[in-house]
């Protein structure tokens, strides 16, 4: 099946009749206004990776019945007929030859405008409203207006014919709309004083300017040119505070094989203007994706399977426009290669999850130094308003309520005065290995020598085993409580089965207070009254079994 650059195929099905089965669900990417057919051919299969059609229909898109996620339409199924290519010889299963009477296919088509491909592009959400015209759009928000004011220190590029110029332009990407600006002709600190606005119906996404080098200026004699990538700017509309004008210079950052290098800075003023104040509190109750993605999602490898033809689609339809951009200047607006495999992303997703967890483990080192009693003074207190809310338990959860509350306003003083930037800090681009660089600017397949791909192979080893390890720590920890009640220890099941009767025993006739008063007395008590060797408790965990003793 055939869908302009999109191309599957169904699995072979070996029958002696000429009646086959597949039963199977193909989806392609779509744009209107259509321009190719579904063109679906069936192929008699001689030897592996060779076919020869035995019959073809191409289906003219603007025929298929339309299905809008959400509603409940049963779809037609059709007999359509096959025409034969001329040099045909597959014959059917009684010996005689095929006939376009005699070749026919059951098929079920359908356009579903409930679906948005642009929500599998990284986590660069955009604006997600669906185009198909039977739906609705959500209540309007505001207007984000951009003023484009201009660059500078821009670095030159040097040309085929060894001269250094550079012709930039900017193009700007929210939603459905793109707009560039003019090109500005050999200029390394250009001024473009062009504004544009768009319409916003949620606020929690983002606006994508990115900075190019016109190179069909200096247009070589092949014909063929290249828009040079000088740096992108995201702006979150959710950081901007209604009515203000952020004017502020962005710098402009570009990752090269030899390191991080800032290309100069870019200057923007930018406004979000609310038109409802009551519609942007709707917006953050209402849904956050379209209704097919919660009701009937795509899996991940759909997802990752339609990206690339969505942007092909996006980039056909922008390179015939006056003046065109070239693919690699869409694809880059896309970061078409964001999920490509990177040792530096793979640590700042690391350091990411550390980060969230530093809280629960900031906590757990605050309570380790209160029940260590190096400050009797606070580990007293500790245990008065232990107490205390014990006796006023109804308390708690007001109290706490209260204090997030507070904390939120504290940190209003320290709210951030303009939108945020691509940070290198945090990206680790300017502390990563020169080699693992060189990794993720490697092509797909490699193109490298095999020692280098043997060498990188041999360090990812290295790292999935100590992955490996963690995760099968993982696993241990949960099937050793999940065999308290298997019997695949015995007599760990009837101690654990015991103490658990005269634990419900317990907690039915003894006033919860009291244990909770006990069991957090206890576990702040005084080290002189505990023992360094582990608990009873433990003890008794780690000799549960595990499953791997069952493992090869």
């Amino acid at each position: 099946v055939v869908v302009g650059y999109q191309h599957k195929r169904t699995k072979i099905v070996k029958k002696p009749l000429a009646h086959y089965v597949w039963d199977e669900e193909l989806t392609f990417v779509a744009a209107e206004p259509f321009e190719d057919g579904l063109q679906i051919s069936v192929k008699a299969h001689l030897v592996p990776g060779l076919g020869e059609v035995i019959g073809r229909i191409v289906i003219p898109l603007e025929t298929v019945q339309r299905q809008v996620g959400g509603l409940s339409t049963e779809l037609e199924r059709q007999w359509l007929d096959l025409q034969i290519p001329p040099n045909a010889s597959a014959s059917n299963g009684g010996g005689d030859e095929l006939t376009v009477s005699s070749c026919r296919i059951n098929i079920t088509t359908c356009l579903d405008g409930g679906y948005d491909a642009q929500y599998g592009f990284g986590e660069y959400r955009n604006d997600l409203r669906l185009e198909a015209k039977e739906t609705s759009n959500p209540p309007l928000v505001g207007l984000f207006e951009v003023g484009i004011l201009g660059a500078k220190g821009l670095p030159p590029i040097r040309r085929g014919n060894g001269r250094l110029s550079l012709h930039p332009y900017c193009v700007a990407k929210y939603g459905q709309k793109w707009v560039r600006s003019r090109t500005i002709i050999n200029n390394c600190h250009p001024s473009f004083n062009e504004q544009y606005s768009w319409d916003v119906y949620d606020t929690t996404t983002i606006l994508t300017i990115g900075l190019f080098d016109n190179g069909q200026v200096e247009e070589s004699s092949s014909g063929k040119y290249k828009d040079a990538n000088i740096g992108k700017v995201r702006i979150r509309l959710s950081n901007l505070q209604p009515g203000r004008i952020y004017s502020h210079g962005y710098p402009l950052l570009i990752l090269h094989p030899s390191g991080v290098k800032k290309m100069g800075e870019l200057y923007l003023s930018v406004r979000f203007t609310t038109r409802s104040l009551m519609n942007t509190v709707r917006m953050y109750a209402s849904l956050y994706l379209p209704t097919m993605h919660n009701e009937d999602p795509l899996s991940l490898i759909l997802k990752d399977n339609l990206r690339l033809p969505a942007i092909q689609i996006v980039a056909s339809r922008l390179s015939r426009m006056d003046p065109p951009l070239c693919k690699e200047t869409v694809e880059y607006m896309f970061d078409a290669q964001s999920n490509f495999w990177s040792m530096r992303k793979s640590k700042v997703n690391f350091n990411r999850i550390m980060s969230v967890l530093s809280i629960f483990i900031t906590f757990w080192s605050r309570f380790s130094y209160v029940r260590s009693w190096q400050n009797p003074a606070i580990t007293l207190l500790a245990h008065a308003v232990f107490l205390l809310a014990l006796v006023f338990h109804q308390l708690i959860l007001p109290s706490m309520l209260f204090y997030i509350f507070f904390i939120t306003i504290w940190n209003y003083r320290c709210r951030p005065s303009y939108p945020s930037h691509i940070d290198v800090k945090v990206s680790l681009a300017d502390t990563v290995h020169p080699d693992e660089l060189d990794e993720e600017f490697d092509t797909f397949p490699t193109s490298q020598s095999i020692d280098f791909v043997r060498m990188r192979y041999d360090r990812l080893r290295c790292v999935a085993s100590r992955i490996q390890s963690v995760m099968g720590d993982v696993a241990s920890f949960g099937e050793r409580i999940t065999s308290l009640t298997t019997w695949r220890d015995p007599t760990a099941t009837s101690i654990f089965g015991i103490f658990t009767l005269a634990a419900a025993i317990m907690l039915y006739f003894a006033p919860w207070k009291v244990l909770v008063a006990i069991a957090g007395v206890y576990t702040m008590r005084h080290p002189k009254l505990r023992q360094k060797t582990p608990s009873f408790v433990g003890n008794f965990y780690w000799r549960l079994p595990h499953k791997t003793d069952n493992l090869l």
